[in-house]
């Protein structure tokens, strides 16, 4: 049974940890609340995420979803700038060739450049 509550024990720090790792918030008041201490500001100004000069944080999990997909739907065997092409909807030889203008991710990609999808 105690190996058990070591596992959850553990469990939870490691949840507590990704939470911290994942935050965008100063990481200072979480950090002096887990050793029992309390900071009263809501930002220090010296931690990476306090100097971030980047606010702009954009969720591209959907488009990691289309990136992703497509590689299945092509059949997991060509690159990264193919991949690009069929999302941007692309007529280069190699994407009509594959008849890969009938996949249902054919140019859903518009939105980004080749680049910026590799």
């Amino acid at each position: 049974k105690k190996k058990g509550q070591e596992r959850e024990v553990a469990e939870k720090h490691l949840k507590q940890l990704k939470k911290y790792l994942e935050s965008l918030e100063c990481r200072r008041k979480p950090l002096m609340a887990y050793f029992g201490e309390t900071y009263p500001n809501d930002e220090c100004g010296m931690c990476d995420n306090c100097l971030s000069v980047d606010d702009d944080v954009e969720d591209l999990t959907i488009q990691a979803q289309q990136f992703l997909s497509t590689i299945i739907r092509s059949g997991e065997k060509f690159g990264a700038t193919h991949i690009a092409d069929i999302l941007r909807g692309s007529k280069a030889k190699k994407v009509l060739e594959n008849e890969h203008e009938k996949l249902s991710t054919y140019g859903i990609g518009l939105e980004f450049s080749k680049d910026q999808w590799m």
